[in-house]
């Protein structure tokens, strides 16, 4: 059930002050819900400038699912503790997070932050119809305690899967950022459709030697119905975990994609509806082969706006 704006989110827990309340867990992760004021922006320090991360691979999790409980209320404020769950270190300070917006009751957006800090005037997920279900990839610094904010404008439900973390380092050989001349991997168009609950695989290590991990853009195209894609390393099972949703047949949907690589350089695709896939290698991260360096290490740094055009005329 959707809750109407303004309304308290209700589960087992007692509420306590400031409208705060324990929402149901997933798994084993606690996660708090709070109301922010609509209009509480700022940009948060609570990383520090300058300090450098390297990529850590992490099987994709499913991390925090309100559908399992109640959706979120319009203007709350949902924390998500990261670091030392599901495999991500305990001393990260960024996670690669895919956040997805389903169920929304009208349009609006989704903001991550590093937990603590002031709401930035950013957004990570826009909704443009009730109804909708949209997901995209956020890489996100963590607050001191390991958590991020997420604010919904617009009550609905959040399904949140970390897909890769950083950890602190000055210089590292596996978990750098390399760069690659974007190429395509994977194009089923020119075969057959990867048929419901099918699974193909794109190999990307013999274009960009012995990854630990990729960034993918992947397409999902020609659908033949709602679904979702997976990503992952080809080597192990199945997450459960999705990086793109399909809402209708005939839809063409993308989203960027941080995903471990398997010892073959090889990274596997679900569809649970029959679609055509599209891969394309855009980075890769370095493995234990490379050779030292503090090149392509991550500075996380706080969410801030670099540009809107709506704040002046047209260019």
């Amino acid at each position: 059930m959707l809750l109407a704006t303004g309304a308290v989110i209700g589960v087992a827990a007692a509420a306590v002050a400031l409208s705060r309340v324990e929402a149901e867990p997933v798994a084993v992760v606690p996660v708090a819900v709070e109301h922010a004021p609509a209009g509480a922006t700022g940009v948060s320090t609570t990383q520090t400038a300058g300090a450098t991360a390297r990529f850590v691979p992490v099987t994709p999790a499913r991390l925090f699912d309100s559908r399992r409980g109640v959706a979120l209320a319009a203007g709350s404020v949902t924390r998500l503790p990261v670091a030392g769950v599901a495999g991500v270190p305990p001393d990260a300070t960024a996670a690669a997070l895919n956040v997805t917006v389903t169920e929304a009751t009208g349009p609006g957006f989704v903001t991550v932050w590093p937990a603590g800090g002031a709401r930035p005037d950013t957004s990570n997920v826009n909704v443009e119809r009730p109804g909708a279900t949209v997901p995209n990839l956020v890489v996100v610094p963590l607050g001191p305690d390991g958590a991020v904010d997420m604010f919904t404008l617009a009550a609905g439900h959040l399904v949140v899967d970390v897909v890769g973390a950083w950890e602190p380092a000055t210089t590292a050989t596996a978990g750098r950022l390399r760069a690659v001349e974007p190429v395509r991997v994977l194009d089923t168009r020119t075969g057959a459709i990867v048929p419901s609950g099918g699974v193909v695989e794109a190999n990307v290590g013999g274009i960009a030697g012995h990854p630990s991990g990729a960034v993918l853009n992947v397409t999902a195209t020609e659908s033949t119905g709602p679904g979702f894609v997976t990503v992952w390393a080809a080597s192990g099972p199945r997450p459960d975990s999705s990086n793109l949703d399909v809402e209708q047949a005939g839809q063409t949907v993308a989203n960027l994609v941080v995903t471990p690589v398997s010892a073959d350089g090889k990274v596997a695709l679900f569809a649970q509806t029959a679609t055509h896939l599209v891969v394309d290698l855009v980075g890769v991260f370095t493995d234990d082969s490379a050779a030292p360096s503090g090149d392509g290490l991550l500075v996380p740094v706080a969410p801030a706006r670099l540009l809107d055009t709506r704040a002046r005329a047209p260019l």
